[in-house]
């Protein structure tokens, strides 16, 4: 979707949102840039447009600031959590509850500064609310609604309950199919070369017209082979 002051796209998996050190081509920055699409200048040279973000190795739906005014709004929205943000994921494991939130602090890992934990104390929270849609094999489809934005929220909370992402390397899931006695899924989790987590539902009110909009992105190929395969296993 795209008008004078917005742009929602389908962020594709192992794409970073921004340059950074290391990272200075191939973003989504530089697509749309490249795609002559106007973007907000707040945010600077490398962040031009940016209100929320999304992990690189996460698939899914973004909007962007195609204005000043938009860029402002939409910040705004975003922290007094006003944007509602769905995500569809694969657990490495199967959650003992059908359904629950997840409320913890929010911190730096310790010992690993690339982590972040809910296992210390701290101000900051987050809170997560899953839903399990589906048991399939060793693992679960798992429904997520954000109901605040921190860093690697999800992939926390889930990996902390006992349930991390398959193919999560900093979380833990990476090598969960080890042990596992059906071959077509353990093949599967072991063929799933990212996090299994996509942003499925965005919904907010437009910045400058504030009309509801809501906006779904499909699963990726790879989710969906993974999906397939583990629902080949049975429950």
């Amino acid at each position: 979707y795209r008008d004078e002051h917005i742009v929602v796209v389908n962020k594709r998996p192992s794409m970073a949102v921004h340059p950074a050190p290391g990272c200075y081509d191939g973003t989504l920055v530089n697509g749309l840039i490249h795609e002559r699409v106007g973007l907000s200048g707040i945010g600077g040279v490398q962040r031009p447009g940016i209100v929320h973000r999304l992990d690189k190795d996460t698939s899914g739906v973004m909007v962007v600031a195609g204005t000043d005014v938009a860029h402002r709004a939409l910040s705004l929205a975003f922290a007094t959590r006003k944007v509602r943000k769905r995500y569809l994921c694969v657990t490495a494991g199967k959650p003992k509850a059908d359904e629950g939130l997840l409320d913890t602090p929010h911190a730096r890992h310790p010992k690993n500064r690339l982590r972040y934990t809910g296992t210390v104390e701290a101000e900051r929270r987050m809170q997560t609310r899953f839903r399990v849609l589906e048991r399939f094999g060793p693992c679960a489809l798992v429904d997520i609604e954000l109901l605040t934005g921190r860093t690697h929220q999800i992939r926390v909370h889930m990996s902390e309950a006992g349930t991390p992402l398959v193919g999560d390397v900093l979380y833990g899931g990476a090598n969960r199919w080890k042990g596992v006695a059906h071959l077509d899924a353990r093949q599967a989790m072991k063929g799933m070369e990212r996090q299994a987590l996509h942003a499925h539902t965005l919904a907010f009110d437009h910045p400058v017209t504030g009309d509801q909009l809501q906006f779904e992105a499909p699963l990726p190929e790879d989710m969906e082979m993974l999906i397939q395969a583990l629902r080949a296993c049975g429950s």
